[in-house]
């Protein structure tokens, strides 16, 4: 099993990279998607910074969706409470992990977001 990151939302993009660069964490990557209206910001520990820009892993993910300040609606969408168009920031969240074998277990009723490699 391999960790790879951990997905934070937040609303204040600046303010959230200073605290975790005081903290020692780097930037190793930065994704700025105008069309979906969010960036983000994936940072790691010294230790760990030239590995996380080999391997993307292991990080921390901010997620940001700028003046929008929620996920976009997603037509047709839905949750328990209906549409998915009020998805606050700092709702959720995400902490994948890597496990050999995962497809195999999906294939008994599980389910996969991702193509694993």
């Amino acid at each position: 099993m391999e960790y790879l990151h951990t997905m934070i939302r937040v609303t204040d993009l600046k303010a959230t990279i200073a605290f975790f660069e005081l903290l020692g964490f780097v930037e190793t990557r930065r994704l700025e998607n105008e069309k979906g209206r969010y960036t983000l910001v994936f940072l790691a520990a010294p230790a760990d910074a030239e590995r996380a820009r080999k391997d993307q892993s292991p990080l921390i993910e901010l997620t940001y969706y700028g003046d929008f300040g929620r996920r976009p609606p997603v037509p047709g969408r839905c949750s328990k409470t209906g549409v998915d168009d009020k998805a606050a920031v700092g709702d959720g969240g995400a902490a994948p992990i890597a496990v050999e074998g995962a497809p195999v277990g999906c294939a008994g009723g599980g389910r996969s977001n991702r193509r694993t490699g």
